[in-house]
């Protein structure tokens, strides 16, 4: 199960349950920011860890400025790429 499917079970409106969430008010607001920022940083971790996996043909433009050198590489700092 994904963070984002975990977080978006409690926001679901339910006959049998009351929805105490919803009338919570600021708390309420609390946990959906909170929700999205953990779902928002695990996507970002997970670009930076898997940076082998989404590295396509499409990038080899990239590589082969960086070989030719018409860029400054000391100025470059680590790259991540996002898809």
């Amino acid at each position: 199960m994904s963070q984002r499917t975990f977080s978006r079970f409690p926001l679901h409106t339910r006959t049998d349950v009351p929805a105490t969430i919803m009338t919570s008010q600021r708390l309420f607001q609390q946990f959906v920011v909170d929700a999205w920022a953990v779902v928002d940083q695990s996507k970002l971790s997970w670009f930076r860890l898997n940076q082998a996996r989404i590295r396509t043909d499409l990038y080899n433009g990239l590589a082969d400025v960086l070989q030719q050198g018409d860029m400054n590489l000391s100025i470059v700092g680590r790259s991540i790429i996002l898809p």
